[in-house]
């Protein structure tokens, strides 16, 4: 996947932060039609933790289908509200909370890609999903929490470069990573297969 993908990715994201979503209690998401390479694309975006109940679904460590059960209950709502044209290719993305939700729902109902910004970790086993990349910064600390129960699925990892020391809830919020992506210069990723 490129940078353009990516951008796309984010500014769906920061759409959806921005109230420009379906609320579905502990779930806010958006399927917009975006232009990528001159063609129109889905994307499915996913919003991390936005209220306190979040908090409450974020520490629950109990899973359902080999995923954490708060990312199973919001791929399913999803699933209920939203149909795909399958005509279109389908990004899913998602952020913090929910980038488990939008990797659940790559592994479950299928998308084309699915790209995951700083994602908690929600699998019990690392299944591999192609097509899929996962989005860290080193400094933040929340795809570290779970590591005892949950793990990362086998994909495409970005490590974005350390830029702090120690850890930064800063480097968590969706701004951060759509602002390291939009420079046109001097992004220097590590890719790790």
């Amino acid at each position: 996947m490129d940078k353009e993908l990516l951008r796309i990715a984010g500014r769906a994201i920061k759409r959806v932060y921005d109230g420009e979503c379906q609320d579905m209690g502990s779930t806010e998401c958006a399927l917009t039609l975006e232009i990528y390479r001159g063609n129109p694309i889905q994307v499915l975006a996913i919003g991390g933790s936005n209220e306190g109940i979040d908090w409450f679904w974020n520490a629950l460590m109990v899973s359902w289908d080999g995923v954490k059960y708060c990312s199973y209950l919001s791929a399913q709502r999803i699933a209920r509200r939203f149909s795909r044209d399958k005509t279109m290719p389908l990004l899913v993305t998602g952020h913090s909370k929910s980038g488990p939700t939008a990797l659940y729902w790559k592994k479950r109902y299928g998308a084309d890609s699915c790209i995951s910004f700083c994602p908690a970790r929600g699998f019990r086993k690392p299944i591999p999903l192609d097509n899929t990349i996962i989005v860290i910064d080193p400094d933040d600390p929340v795809p570290k929490l779970g590591a005892l129960n949950f793990r990362h699925p086998i994909c495409e990892k970005i490590i974005l470069p350390d830029d702090h020391k120690g850890l930064s809830v800063g480097d968590h919020f969706i701004d951060h990573i759509i602002n390291y992506f939009e420079k046109e210069e001097g992004n220097e990723c590590i890719e790790v297969a």
